[in-house]
């Protein structure tokens, strides 16, 4: 099976967010999933799940439960988290974590834009709206695409494959 790769200071954040959540419960593991689509590629989250032994892969952390759907875990060729610090101005902590699959084909199959477009509202399939330092309207392709941060397209793609 494929690994879920987390590093122990990832492990000891993971540890102090369950011991702050009033709805954690012993039989609760950390659950990744995949909760969406954006242009970079899947969005990944935590949450708080009981484990499916049907469905699921478990990994324990000396007694941090990771789960994450077997048929996910097998797609994405293993899965890292990484929790990333960033101290605020008020000396707070507002990290966040970091969820990649292992698979680089993985990442790319599922950026929306250039793989059926879930997130866009309707973009044209010429490899993603990247509306990069040049601030326009132009597509990855370089032809305008009029698409207003991916709120829509004005079809050039039908002059496309």
């Amino acid at each position: 099976m494929a690994p879920i790769l987390i590093s122990e200071p990832t492990v000891q954040q993971l540890r102090a967010i369950l011991a702050r959540s009033p709805e954690a419960r012993p039989e609760h593991a950390i659950r990744l999933y995949i909760s969406g689509l954006s242009e970079s590629g899947p969005e990944w989250s935590l949450s708080l799940d009981t484990y499916s032994p049907d469905a699921d892969e478990c990994c324990d952390f000396d007694g941090l439960r990771v789960i994450i759907e077997r048929g996910l875990l097998e797609a994405v060729g293993g899965i890292r988290v990484e929790y990333e610090a960033m101290p605020a101005d008020d000396g707070s902590d507002d990290g966040g974590f970091l969820i990649e699959g292992l698979d680089p084909d993985f990442q790319a199959l599922y950026r929306p834009c250039g793989g059926g477009c879930g997130g866009c509202g309707g973009c044209h399939g010429c490899h993603g709206c990247h509306h990069d330092e040049r601030d326009d309207d132009f597509c990855a392709c370089g032809d305008p695409c009029g698409c207003g941060s991916c709120g829509g397209c004005d079809g050039h793609a039908d002059d496309r494959d």
